[in-house]
């Protein structure tokens, strides 16, 4: 959620110390042209070529004459498209050239010999950042330049830009600020590529590299915090080998009761550079290119003005006055579809019977019929995917057990295993939202006992490296399998990769009750005691064998009534006698979605390995603001609600669980729960960041809605086609 803002190269000072082939009069400097600066450029990486060189083409007072790098390759192609000399040798660049300054663009490590090289021929620096990863090495360079009488200046330093300094002119406005949020992120796919992976060459990660802007930000609006604490990470991607932090949470306090928290990372995408100043009267929200005021309400909650100018003659966009996209009327997404075969069967069992106590009618055929779809053993029915969730772990888990689960999910996911005293281990998500393989073998301790995977908005996780690394440390595998009945791997449908998995068929879900759920295991240990979790007595006693030896409590069961209800059932099953074909329809909208918003600046589509079949509960689109010149995400959003696209959702409930008070202190609403779990905003930030960036839609299935899948499509075109009517 930024706005791209150049790191332009300022117009240094000219030189006053060089030595001039005579010494000018008063007169002759008053009448003499301003002559343009002769400048090079040393490094012809990506922070040179997409901002120095521009820079440097767009500068009043000097031109490019020269550039030079290590890579002769590289030099040949630049040289041939800037029309300059190229070098490969630095001396012999600054011996033939005459520059008045060089721009240095060279990994850290290079910095001081490029410098060095400049003071000794007299040549002006100005030196990318950072500057210097100590105070001592800051010195040094500033001591060579001293003692060759040159100067020594940065690229860029956020303060000296307008929108950064009018921070100061708002903050008096808020009253006593005492919280600070703080990030800058981009994604690096690869933290291990290039020099920046390594401490050596870099002289740091991404504190050094990135924090550059935001602390020196922080230190100037708030001075030297009281207090800090950091930590560094170095684990985005395991299976690479580097030692520069590709990501560090910051936390800082002050005595005057001002606390705050800065997220760097080169790792998380989407690009943001962001700080928000809570006070006690308002809130300062800064984002790159993009500065607010924002009043807070007695009930806590932040309202405030436009971000920016949103009105205009002939504006194409509706939130600018244009005319909507999207003009049809009423809902544009209805699930279930209810047919009258639908209504037929819930009168027919209505008349039957409206409470089944045992496993017959509707429960019966309902149960049998998705053990067959799935291909399992067996299948429970319950009240509720809560409820089916609660009763597959009580068949395994006990108080003081460890759990693998994803960080971003719905809460429902966890909540169970708190009423069974089992602590919750959250992991970290992969690009597309499922529980990362590789952050879940992290957090394995000697307590661990299963591993919970979902399959986010119904598309199936990595399940084969899941499987793998619960068969290698001898855990179950649990699958919450809400979102995605029917989606699948190959030949395998997803809730049978593990000892269990649970459904919800809550309203919008794929295969609906209304509300419900169900179990399935080809374990009959699991069955009988999911039986006795969520049933009992006569189906107890039915189906639990005689010498099993909870039969003794085939009677009471653990005491809870869990099953569904048999209307929910008759919607079901006859619901399940269409999934296929609506998933097949499901499929082709959603890859045609994928087809017309991919090829678009601004939006990444989820992708599918070749032999994987997701069910589409929705369809995530996950938002590049960085593509759409910094674009927020709200005021995106915002303008697709005004186009008449309703159902561009950003969820809420489904996303990072530490974001939410119970997954910090439980014991505060679960007295009896044993410990207080301390998951708290920040804890995953490539989930939070994945999060904060996804849009939602609908996927739907009825060829009659072609027209209103082409109006939404039509409604993100034209706001992305005219973004820039958005921007400050």
């Amino acid at each position: 959620m930024t706005m791209s803002v150049p790191e332009s190269v300022p117009q240094p000072v000219p030189p006053q110390s060089v030595p001039q082939p005579h010494e000018e009069t008063p007169g002759e400097r008053a009448v003499r042209p301003l002559e343009r600066l002769r400048a090079g450029v040393v490094g012809l990486g990506h922070q040179a070529l997409e901002d120095h060189v521009p820079g440097l083409a767009g500068c009043d007072g000097a031109d490019l004459v020269a550039i030079c790098d290590a890579d002769p390759d590289l030099v040949r192609a630049q040289q041939e498209a800037l029309g300059v000399p190229g070098y490969t040798d630095i001396e012999q660049m600054l011996t033939v050239e005459g520059l008045d300054f060089i721009v240095v663009s060279v990994p850290h490590h290079a910095g001081r010999a490029v410098v060095e090289a400049a003071a000794s021929h007299r040549v002006h620096v100005l030196k990318e950042k950072p500057f210097a990863t100590s105070l001592a090495e800051a010195q040094a360079l500033s001591a060579i330049c001293e003692e060759a009488s040159i100067q020594l200046m940065v690229t860029l330093q956020r303060r000296f830009n307008p929108i950064y300094t009018s921070f100061l002119q708002l903050a008096d406005r808020i009253g006593t600020p005492f919280v600070v949020d703080a990030a800058y992120t981009l994604h690096t796919p690869d933290p291990s590529d290039g020099w920046r992976g390594e401490v050596a060459t870099a002289g740091g990660g991404c504190v050094i590299d990135m924090g550059y802007h935001l602390v020196d930000m922080l230190i100037w609006y708030f001075g030297l915090p009281d207090r800090v604490y950091a930590d560094l990470s170095t684990t985005a991607r395991p299976d690479r080998r580097y030692d520069a932090e590709d990501t560090a949470v910051i936390q800082f306090g002050y005595d005057s009761g001002l606390y705050g928290s800065l997220l760097m990372s080169r790792f998380i995408g989407p690009k943001t550079e962001r700080i928000r100043v809570v006070g006690s009267r308002g809130i300062v929200d800064l984002e790159r290119g993009r500065l607010r005021r924002l009043a807070t309400t007695a009930a806590g909650t932040s309202t405030g003005p436009s971000p920016g100018p949103l009105t205009g003659p002939a504006a194409p966009l509706a939130v600018l006055g244009g005319p909507k996209a999207v003009t049809r009327e009423g809902p544009h997404f209805c699930w279930p579809p209810i047919t009258e075969a639908t209504t037929a069967a819930v009168l027919d069992q209505l008349q039957t019977s409206i409470s089944v106590y045992d496993r017959s009618g509707a429960i019966a055929d309902l149960e049998t019929a998705l053990a067959a779809y799935h291909g399992v053993a067996h299948a429970v029915l319950t009240s509720s995917g809560t409820a089916a969730l609660h009763a597959m772990y009580a068949t395994a888990l006990r108080p003081g057990d460890e759990v693998i689960v994803p960080a971003y999910t719905f809460f429902a996911t966890v909540t169970p295993l708190l009423h069974l005293g089992v602590r919750p281990v959250l992991a970290d998500c992969d690009a597309d939202g499922n529980l990362d393989p590789a952050d879940s073998a992290a957090r394995i301790t000697p307590r661990t006992k299963a591993i919970v995977v979902t399959h986010l908005w119904g598309i199936p996780a990595d399940m084969t490296a899941l499987t793998r690394l619960a068969d290698e440390r001898g855990l179950l595998l649990f699958e919450d399998a809400s979102h995605a009945h029917g989606a699948a791997i190959g030949a395998r449908k997803v809730g049978t990769f593990g000892a269990a998995a649970a459904f919800s068929m809550n309203g919008p879900k794929p295969l609906s009750a209304g509300e419900g759920g169900f179990v399935l295991t080809d374990d009959d240990e699991t069955y009988y005691q999911v039986l006795l979790f969520g049933q009992y007595n006569k189906r107890c006693r039915n189906e639990i064998p005689h010498d099993f030896p909870l039969y003794p409590y085939a009677t009471t069961g653990a005491g809870l009534k869990l099953r569904i209800h048999p209307l929910a059932a008759a919607i079901a099953l006859d619901q399940l006698g269409h999934l296929e074909d609506y998933l097949q329809a499901r499929a082709s909208v959603a890859a045609r979605i994928c087809d017309e918003l991919g090829a678009l600046p601004g939006l990444r589509m989820p992708t599918l390995p070749a032999d994987t079949r997701a069910s589409w509960y929705g369809l995530p689109l996950y938002y590049q603001p960085d593509e759409l010149g910094g674009l927020p995400i709200q005021r995106f959003h915002r303008a697709l609600l005004a186009e008449g696209a309703r159902e561009v959702d950003r969820p809420g409930s489904t996303c990072p669980i530490n974001l939410f008070p119970l997954f910090d202190t439980p014991t505060s609403l679960l007295p009896g729960y044993p410990e207080d779990l301390h998951y708290r905003p920040g804890d995953f930030p490539r989930a939070e960041a994945l999060h904060a960036g996804t849009l939602k839609l609908p996927v739907w299935h009825d060829r009659a809605d072609e027209p209103l899948v082409d109006a939404y499509l039509h409604a993100f075109q034209k706001v992305i086609t005219h973004h820039a009517r958005l921007l400050p």
